[in-house]
C-alpha cells in the first residue's frame, strides 16, 4: 500500500488541490478545468502505471505479493477521473462527505462479510478498491448531472502549463509522503524487525490523529481560495480554519498522550506496550502538525505552492539526517524524536512564510488551547485512575469523554469560539443543504 500510494501521488500530481482552488477562485470555467485535469491525469496515469507493472514484473517478492499489488493498483486507474475537487471547489462538501463515509462503511461491512482468514488475502485487498471505485463513479455521474457535463481535454499547451503549476503541489505532496514513511524505512535497515514493526504500528496511529483536521481543511480550503487576494479576508478565513482544525484536533492529540497505553493495547494488544512512549513522542509531533495543516492550504491557496514545495522538501532531508543519528542510539523513541524535531521546524517554515509574503498570522487559539487540552486531559487521566477497577475499554472511553467535555467548555469559556458561530461555520463549510452556493 505504501509503495502504491508513491504511484498514486504521481497520477494526481496535486491536481485536487489545484481544481479546488482555481474553480473556488473562477467558477465560470468548471468544465474546462475539470476536462483538462482528468486528461492531464489519464497521461500520468498511463506513463505510472507502466512503470509500475514493469517494477511488479522484475521486483524480488512472492507471486502472492506482486498479486495484491497489481490488484491495488486497479485503484490508480480511478484516481483519473475522481472529481471530488468541483465540489470542494463549488463549496459542495456534502456530495463529498457521503462518498468518502459510503466508501468507507461499504468497505468495513464486505471486509466483515467476506474476510475470514489469510487465505481471502486477494478479497481484503479488492475490496476497498471496489469501494473507492463505487464512491468515485457515483460522484461523476452526479457532477455530470447536477453541475457541468464532464469532458476529457488533451490540449497539450493548457495540459504542460497544467503540469508546471501542480509540480510543486506533487513534490511537497511526495515529500511529506516520505517525511511520514521514511523512518519506518530507516528503522528496517538499521534496527530488529520486532522494532520495525512497533514502530509501525504508531506511526499508523500518528497518520490517523490527522485525518479529521484534514477534512475539515478540505472544507475551508475553497473559501480560502476564493479570499484571495483581498488581504482582510485572507485573514478571517485562514483564522477560521486554523481556529477549527485545532478546536477539534487537539483532544485527539491530547488524549492518545493522556492514555498511550490503554489506546496501544486496544489498536494492536498488549504485545506493543513497549511502543507507549514513542507513540506520546509521535502525538506532540501531532500537535505541531495540527497547526501546520491550515498553513499548507492557505500557501496552496494563494498560488504560494513553490514556497510550500520547499519547505516540505528541507524537512524531508532534515528527518533522513535526524533519523540517521538518533535511530541507531534510541531505536524507535529515536525515529519519534526525529519526526517530532522535523515537524516543529515545518510548522515555522510554513508559518513563518505566511508572516512574511501575506502579514497572515493566527496564534490566539492555539496559545490558549494548548494548556486548556492539557489541563483537561491531566483530569480526565486522574479520573480514570480513580476509576481503575473499572473495565479497561469503559475506563478508556470515558476518560476521553470526560477530558472532551472539559475541554470544550473552556474554549467556549474563554471564547475561542461561541455555539452560534460554530454552528455557523459548520453550515458554511459543510453545506448541510443541498445545492448550497
Amino acid at each position: 500500500m505504501a509503495f502504491t500510494s508513491f504511484f498514486g501521488l504521481m497520477v494526481v500530481l496535486g491536481t485536487d488541490y489545484y481544481g479546488s482552488r482555481e474553480i473556488a477562485q473562477n467558477p465560470d470555467k468548471v468544465q474546462a478545468l475539470a476536462a483538462k485535469i482528468i486528461g492531464l491525469r489519464f497521461v500520468l496515469a498511463t506513463v505510472t502505471l507502466t512503470i509500475y507493472f514493469t517494477i511488479i514484473y522484475f521486483i524480488d517478492r512472492s507471486q502472492p505479493v506482486k498479486i495484491v499489488m497489481i490488484i491495488q493498483a486497479i485503484g490508480t486507474v480511478f484516481i483519473v477521473i475522481a472529481i471530488d475537487f468541483i465540489f470542494e471547489g463549488r463549496q459542495r462538501m456534502r456530495a463529498v462527505a457521503v462518498r468518502l463515509g459510503g466508501t468507507s462503511v461499504l468497505s468495513l461491512f464486505c471486509i466483515l462479510l467476506f474476510v475470514r482468514g489469510s487465505e481471502d488475502v486477494y478479497i481484503a485487498a479488492a475490496i476497498p478498491v471496489l469501494a473507492t471505485a463505487i464512491g468515485t463513479i457515483w460522484l461523476v455521474g452526479l457532477a455530470h448531472k447536477e453541475i457541468v457535463p464532464l469532458r476529457i481535454s488533451f490540449n497539450r499547451s493548457a495540459l504542460t502549463t497544467m503540469f508546471k503549476d501542480c509540480a510543486p503541489i506533487a513534490i511537497a505532496g511526495f515529500m511529506g509522503a516520505l517525511f511520514l514513511n521514511i523512518d519506518i524505512v530507516m528503522l528496517g535497515f538499521l534496527r530488529s524487525e520486532a522494532e520495525t514493526g512497533l514502530y509501525t504500528g504508531m506511526a499508523r496511529l500518528y497518520i490517523l490523529a490527522f485525518a479529521l483536521g484534514n477534512l475539515i481543511t478540505a472544507a475551508f480550503r475553497p473559501a480560502i481560495a476564493a479570499a484571495f487576494p483581498d488581504s482582510g479576508a485572507m485573514v478571517r478565513q485562514y483564522g477560521a480554519n486554523m481556529t477549527i482544525v485545532v478546536l477539534f484536533g487537539f483532544p485527539i492529540v491530547a488524549g492518545v498522550i493522556a492514555f498511550p497505553g490503554e489506546i496501544v493495547e486496544l489498536s494492536f494488544g498488549a504485545g506493543f506496550a513497549a511502543a507507549a512512549d514513542a507513540l506520546v513522542i509521535l502525538q506532540i509531533a501531532g500537535m505541531f502538525g495540527y497547526i501546520g495543516i491550515a498553513a499548507v492550504a492557505a500557501l496552496i491557496a494563494w498560488h504560494d505552492q513553490l514556497a510550500q514545495m520547499w519547505c516540505h522538501a528541507a524537512v524531508a532531508v532534515l528527518n533522513i539526517v535526524l533519523n540517521i543519528f538518533l535511530i541507531p542510539k534510541y531505536g524507535i523513541e529515536g525515529a519519534a524524536w526525529a519526526t517530532l524535531i522535523a515537524q516543529l521546524v515545518m510548522l515555522l517554515s510554513l508559518t513563518g512564510r505566511l508572516q512574511l509574503k501575506f502579514s497572515v498570522g493566527v496564534w490566539r487559539p492555539v496559545l490558549i488551547l494548548i494548556p486548556c487540552a492539557a489541563l483537561a486531559f491531566w483530569l480526565a487521566r486522574q479520573f480514570a485512575d480513580w476509576a481503575q477497577d473499572w473495565p479497561s475499554t469503559v475506563v478508556l472511553f470515558t476518560g476521553l469523554t470526560v477530558g472532551t467535555v472539559i475541554y470544550i467548555g473552556m474554549a467556549f469559556i474563554f471564547r475561542i469560539i461561541s455555539f452560534s458561530d460554530l454552528t455557523k461555520l459548520i453550515s458554511q463549510r459543510i453545506r448541510l443543504k443541498r445545492g448550497g452556493v
